[in-house]
Formats: structure tokens, sequence, C-alpha cells
């Protein structure tokens, strides 16, 4: 029973990571472009957004119960490495910030990963 109520509570943490990063994420696009210069870089965007869709079907996978789910998080947390990585280049706090919670929903979403479902 115990493994059962650990699995649940990975699952719920990493939904919940994998909202709170997308959201980040479409906040920080929509400030980059509001900022312009470098910050609007097509790259730059384009990462944010394969964030977004990826958390996003991240996000639908567990919600829905697929036995998909821990191939499709794993997806997740490296395209999350990638975003915070990117995101790392630029000196902005806004965009930091965003590296940050992408680092922690990689690392949910990699815990998501290693269960068994």
């Amino acid at each position: 029973m115990p493994k059962i109520l650990n699995l649940k509570q990975v699952w719920r943490d990493c939904i919940e990571s994998c909202s709170d990063c997308h959201n980040v994420c479409v906040e920080t696009a929509a400030y980059s472009l509001q900022q312009g210069g470098e910050l609007s870089d097509a790259k730059h965007i384009a990462i944010l957004y394969d964030c977004i869709d990826i958390c996003q079907a991240s996000i639908n996978s567990m919600s829905r119960g697929s036995e998909l789910a821990n191939k499709i998080c794993a997806t997740c947390g490296n395209i999350c490495e990638i975003c915070a990585n990117h995101c790392d280049m630029f000196d902005d706090s806004k965009v930091k910030d965003c590296a940050r919670v992408c680092r922690e929903c990689a690392a949910q979403c990699r815990e998501m990963a290693a269960v068994s479902v």
C-alpha cells in the first residue's frame, strides 16, 4: 500500500511541477517578447514554447493515467533542462527564475520517469 501512495504522490508532485513550469514559461515568453532585443530572439521563444508544449503533454498523459506517462516525462525532463540552460545564458532575473523552475520540473520529471507505471 505505501508504494501505491508514494506513486500517487510522485504523480501529483510531477503534475504540479509541470504546471508551474508551463505557466512560468508562458509568462517568460510574453515578458521576453515585450522586452525585445536578444530576449525576443526566435530561438529563445521557440525553446520556451517547446518546454510549454511538453509540460502540457506530460500533464495530460499523467492526468489520464497513460501507460506512456513515464516516457513522456523523461522527454519533458530533458527539454526542461535544455530550456533551463538556455535561459541561464541571459542576464535577466525573470528569465533566470524561469531557468530555476525548469530545473525543478526536470528533476520531478526524472523522478516520475524512474517509477513503473
